[in-house]
């Protein structure tokens, strides 16, 4: 098994020296054929390009606080794997109009809305090409959102996976 690790590390080295210039960097025909990888490959929900963290089965809850630009605008991408749940939260001063754009590859994605009181705004179904999440609204209480990313039970429990991206911005 070692031999064979070896032989597949000699094999990746000698491959990457292959497609480099001198200097040490890809080779314009290497970038192209790079870039073209990857726009031709498509979204398999079964099969991500990364490796999973974690056990099987667990469920994952993963907070992380974004912050708006100096726009009122916050843009963040990640994926998430079978169980787990993203939570995104962001502070509101109070009486702020704000529109949520967000996206994801897989069709059975599920999106939570909940305000500072704990209480849930939205929970809805989205994603794929055809159907992201759009909602515009006006905020009343100050304090702390959240924006709370999932997939639906069913292809979650079979480890399915998805890619998705959040745009938030506040109305001038």
């Amino acid at each position: 098994m070692k031999s064979l690790k070896f032989l597949m590390f000699v094999f990746v080295g000698l491959l990457a020296l292959s497609s480099c210039r001198g200097d040490g960097s890809l080779s314009d025909e290497a970038l192209d054929e790079e870039t073209t990888a990857e726009e031709s490959q498509e979204f398999d929900p079964m099969n991500p390009p990364f490796e999973p963290q974690g056990e099987p089965g667990v469920v994952y809850v993963d907070t992380e606080y974004l912050r708006f630009d100096n726009n009122d605008r916050i843009n963040y991408s990640n994926h998430l794997i079978g169980r787990d749940i993203r939570q995104h939260q962001f502070d509101l001063g109070g009486g702020e109009i704000i529109t949520f754009n967000i996206t994801s590859l897989h069709d059975r994605s599920m999106i939570t809305i909940i305000n500072p009181q704990g209480q849930r705004l939205v929970r809805s179904g989205f994603g794929g090409e055809e159907d992201p999440f759009r909602w515009n609204e006006r905020f009343n209480d100050p304090g702390l959102y959240t924006v709370q990313l999932s997939l639906s039970h069913d292809v979650a429990a079979e480890g399915q996976w998805t890619q998705y991206e959040i745009n938030i911005e506040k109305e001038r």
